[in-house]
């Protein structure tokens, strides 16, 4: 064999490794761009359903908001309403009887039944009760002509206020306090509730308004029972 017929068969082997070699290389980098395409591809999928997520639990949120509402002041209604005939024949023992159930409803954390005088029937604000007499913090209260709502002064509580009229009449006004989280969370499904929160004793005003700490219920004479 010549020089000439060695070097030929060395050739068609390294040949063959380069090509070999060179389509590896190639096929290495079209995965890795196939690759890199599938994770921004994949990266893109996830956000866009991270964000749809969101979205879809901002509207939930909204909807259970207003849910906890419809609830908290059809419950607010229902004891207007209840409390008639109470205010009517002044049985004082049965006014502070409904009271005490609308305390136990989750979420309200204060309940007082003013005299359009600003005098107390029922309070679960312990300076209420001992004096008898509503005070400055009362005054959007006793104003009001129909159902109104505000915030509160401590964050997160809400304050509803309402008269019960009976004739044309004043007989009383009603005057609320409750956390609107509770309350959607006390109509959520239970899989979709929250952590409770820390134990708060219901009764008070708003600390930041001035109230003293929560007390038992006035229990004053009775009042033409």
């Amino acid at each position: 064999m010549t020089d000439t017929d060695r070097k030929r068969t060395v050739a068609v082997p390294l040949t063959l490794i380069l090509a070999l070699a060179t389509a590896a290389g190639a096929g290495y980098a079209i995965w890795k761009w196939q690759d890199r395409a599938w994770g921004a591809r994949l990266a893109a999928a996830e956000e866009k359903a991270a964000g749809e997520q969101a979205q879809l639990r901002q509207e939930a949120e909204s909807w259970a908001g207003a849910v906890a509402r419809r609830s908290a002041i059809g419950t607010f209604r229902g004891f207007l309403a209840g409390i008639n005939p109470a205010l009517l024949a002044e049985r004082r023992e049965s006014l502070e009887l409904a009271a005490v159930g609308l305390l136990r409803v989750a979420g309200v954390t204060a309940l007082h039944v003013l005299r359009p005088d600003g005098s107390v029937l029922y309070s679960s604000d312990g300076k209420y009760a001992t004096t008898g007499q509503a005070d400055d913090r009362a005054a959007w209260a006793l104003a009001a002509s129909e159902l109104s709502e505000r915030e509160a002064a401590t964050p997160g509580v809400v304050e509803v206020a309402a008269p019960v009229i009976e004739g044309g009449k004043v007989l009383a006004i009603v005057w609320l306090a409750y956390r609107p989280d509770v309350v959607r969370d006390a109509v959520r499904p239970a899989s979709f509730r929250q952590p409770a929160p820390a134990a708060e004793a219901p009764g008070a005003l708003p600390p930041a308004s001035g109230g003293a700490p929560p007390a038992a219920p006035s229990s004053a004479p009775e009042s033409g029972a």
